[in-house]
């Protein structure tokens, strides 16, 4: 006679009632998943503390430190490119200022190109090397062997982070962005915009402003990217969603928010819908956090701590056939212990006009 026994959801029959029963382990997913939450919990409730202390008038060491980096971080200055476009080789030494971003929309600043140092509490974003990320190589279709990314098709020259309490996008077309303001004094300028959108309240809008880089020809495995590019900003909104890959690497922070990040290249539009605005020298692509499976939870989590994290970003465009590969980077960055929660409200959409007669 048959017999079905349930164990913790799992129908095994044919079991005999007698014997041993071997009872399932726990997976290491799961072992993660509550180290995560233990990790984050902890960071925030040492957070709400900290408040608590200084709300009484307690200092602690580091505290005058933090409020001279939050007031340095919203001096306004003049828009200058030169300040993403300057600065020391990618070999240099630990940064000695942050400069302010270039649009004055935002308080994260532009940090001078190096390595940064583990200490270093400021908050901002670098610029930093492709080669720091692995895409597909010229034989890839046969190999299948990913090398270092060389080139870029685009660098970031600014980044803007506004506070709303509904979604943002369509900031190309937004005066008082990075974005608008670039598009309106360089007439060659061509940017892809990255925006996420952080859940809240109140909702975060991270607007990351990659201009194309001006094609020289000295590079000539840089060519199929910058075919590809071109097609992919031509193309419909359903090939871009299939094509665009995000690689998120930590750097510094918590050990279970890093082990929480997947360090490997994802299709974003199949993790969560994305939409897109185009305009004549701009394509932005948004999106939201918060019907993602994977980055929603993540987010939550990360959301306290992010004083805390140093995170490189890199965007790629998926090559599929020969006359594509070998891939390259189409922008990354790396944004270095950002305070999100003190950035300005987002600047307004222009009224539409009145088409009617």
């Amino acid at each position: 006679m048959s017999t079905t026994t349930v164990l913790h959801g799992v129908h095994r029959s044919d079991m005999p009632m007698e014997g041993a029963v071997h009872l399932r382990r726990p997976s290491l997913d799961r072992l993660k998943a509550k180290m995560l939450a233990l990790n984050c919990y902890v960071a925030q409730r040492m957070e709400e503390t900290t408040s608590t202390l200084e709300s009484d008038g307690t200092v602690f060491p580091g505290a005058a430190r933090r409020s001279n980096d939050v007031a340095r971080s919203h001096k306004s200055t003049p828009y200058s490119r030169v300040s993403a476009r300057s600065g020391s080789s990618a070999n240099s030494v630990v940064l000695k200022e942050i400069q302010p971003n270039m649009g004055t929309s935002t308080y994260l600043g532009h940090i001078a190109d190096g390595d940064v140092d583990a200490k270093d509490t400021r908050g901002g974003w670098k610029s930093i090397n492709p080669t720091r990320f692995q895409v597909r190589g010229r034989n890839y279709l046969r190999d299948h062997r990913k090398i270092p990314s060389l080139h870029s098709v685009m660098r970031c020259i600014a980044v803007d982070v506004f506070l709303s309490n509904k979604l943002e996008e369509d900031f190309a077309a937004r005066p008082g962005t990075a974005a608008h303001k670039i598009l309106a004094e360089d007439a060659d300028a061509e940017l892809f915009l990255l925006n996420i959108q952080l859940p809240g309240p109140p909702h975060i809008s991270q607007v990351y402003v990659f201009e194309r880089v001006p094609d020289s020809g000295d590079h000539p495995d840089l060519e199929p990217a910058q075919r590809l590019w071109e097609a992919f900003r031509d193309a419909s909104p359903e090939f871009r969603s299939r094509r665009l890959k995000i690689v998120a690497q930590p750097v510094q922070g918590p050990l279970a928010i890093r082990a929480a990040v997947p360090n490997r290249p994802a299709i974003v539009g199949s993790r969560m819908p994305l939409r897109w605005h185009q305009h004549d020298r701009s394509l932005e692509v948004v999106m939201d956090v918060a019907f993602s499976p994977v980055a929603a939870p993540v987010w939550r989590l990360m959301r306290g701590v992010t004083r805390k994290l140093a995170l490189d970003l890199c965007l790629i465009i998926e090559a599929t056939g020969e006359d594509q590969l070998p891939e390259s980077v189409l922008g990354c960055l790396q944004w270095h212990k950002p305070d999100f929660l003190i950035s300005p409200e987002c600047p307004k959409l222009p009224p539409t006009p009145d088409l009617q007669a």
